[in-house]
């Protein structure tokens, strides 16, 4: 398949020996402006690249970073032994946070960066302004009768078979074909290795009691008719354990909503931020 065209040079950044973090920053905000940064995280088998259509909206008022989590897009490969956990991957946050001396940020995740931003801003409520979550959930048991059948396709055949028999069930019925292929090359070019260890990890994953302690304004976003996460209720009921928080309905079926609906995701995101950043 072709390459994904990237826009821009990615920067990198090591976060422990032997690893580097990869990222892009767009940062359109007047120069003599302090403005403020957002981290942007990705959902499995994606980079940076899956944001493109967000940075618009949100790169003149905020230096915008779109991270590359460990084991995708241009950051360093991880071996199939290695031990994945949500844990671990906010810890590259924060690292990576130190990293670039920053030292509040507002965050911003879609499905499996929805769980890392939570599990982050739940454990380093100070490094938090505002926490924005997009198609994620909190608990993933209920994957775990079709992991199985992902993994045997991911081992047998490739992430791209795995990324093409998933993409309509992930993006819903509204994208256009063009758009679907395009999902279907960045993901496919995942490394296999990164994309088995995560899926090893998913059945066990409940970040539930974090939720608590999320002090952050945080808003919580999903479609109204994706019945992949389960019902608009059962987002509800975590979401509303979460302090100071809203849930936001997006109309549609897609639950990857920041992939299908972009403009209208980072709308909403832009006038929660600009509404409760200082709050």
């Amino acid at each position: 398949g072709k390459r994904i065209g990237e826009f821009q040079m990615k920067q990198r950044v090591e976060i422990a020996p032997g690893i580097t973090l990869a990222y892009t920053l767009d940062d359109f905000t007047d120069p003599w402006r302090n403005a403020e940064t957002v981290i942007l995280v990705h959902g499995i088998a994606e980079s940076g690249e899956a944001w493109r259509g967000w940075v618009p909206r949100l790169a003149r008022h905020y230096k915008v970073i779109r991270l590359d989590l460990r084991g995708f897009g241009a950051s360093t490969p991880m071996p199939l032994e290695y031990d994945w956990s949500i844990a671990a991957l906010a810890d590259d946050l924060d690292a990576f946070v130190t990293r670039l001396g920053l030292t509040r940020v507002h965050l911003i995740g879609a499905k499996l960066g929805g769980l890392i931003t939570m599990k982050f801003a739940a454990t380093r409520p100070r490094k938090v302004h505002t926490l924005i979550v997009s198609g994620a959930t909190v608990k993933l048991d209920f994957l775990a009768p079709s992991v199985p059948e992902k993994t045997r396709r991911m081992e047998q055949e490739s992430i791209r078979a795995w990324a093409e028999s998933t993409m309509r069930d992930r993006l819903g019925s509204g994208m256009s074909p063009a758009a679907v292929n395009w999902w279907v090359d960045l993901m496919g070019q995942a490394p296999r290795a990164s994309v088995l260890g995560v899926y090893r990890m998913l059945p066990g994953v409940d970040i539930t009691s974090d939720l608590p302690n999320i002090s952050a304004p945080t808003l919580v976003m999903t479609s109204t008719n994706s019945a992949y996460y389960g019902s608009t209720e059962v987002f509800a009921n975590w979401q509303k354990t979460i302090p100071d928080s809203e849930l936001f309905l997006i109309p549609g079926d897609s639950f990857h909503i920041s992939a299908s609906y972009p403009d209208a995701c980072a709308s909403k995101a832009a006038e929660f931020l600009a509404r409760r950043a200082h709050s």
